[in-house]
């Protein structure tokens, strides 16, 4: 997935992610996290997605693609708990599949 547009925001935003245009051949799931602040355990989500997926990341009402999620080693899991924390990209492989590897990259314009 390639984005026309991706922003961080500073500190006080608490690092608030804003997504551009997708372009790619899966579903859009980081759609689901766009305008949404980053939580960690210390500094948790209003649902604590973090605490329970084990995960910092841009939470909204936990997440459709967790790409900072715990290592299952690839292929299908069974979460811990009612929460699934691995990484995944839901509408590719769904909740329960933990992807072996992911990348993400930026570059400067």
């Amino acid at each position: 997935m390639m984005y026309d547009y991706i922003h961080v925001g500073e500190e006080n935003t608490n690092y608030r992610l804003l997504l551009g245009r997708a372009n790619g051949q899966l579903i859009d799931d980081m759609a689901f996290s766009n305008n949404s602040q980053f939580a960690t355990w210390d500094r948790p989500d209003y649902y604590s997605c973090a605490t329970h997926q084990l995960a910092g990341w841009w939470y909204n009402y936990c997440a459709y693609a967790l790409l900072n999620g715990v290592y299952h080693y690839g292929g299908k899991y069974t979460p811990t708990g009612s929460f699934y924390n691995g990484i995944y990209w839901k509408d590719w492989h769904g909740y329960d599949y933990s992807l072996k590897t992911v990348t993400m990259s930026l570059r400067n314009r």
